[in-house]
């Protein structure tokens, strides 16, 4: 499973399970990643 999750810092990181794949993402950046993906953002 794919999520993607605001952190603390205000940027937003990529997980697959329990790996990170993507961090330090801006919301554009973010919601770029979730709709090629076909995800959502989780804030």
């Amino acid at each position: 499973m794919i999520r993607i999750r605001a952190t603390d810092d205000g940027t937003y990181t990529v997980y697959r399970d329990d790996a990170i794949l993507l961090t330090g993402l801006t919301r554009d950046q973010a919601d770029d990643v979730a709709r090629s993906l076909k995800t959502a953002v989780v804030t």
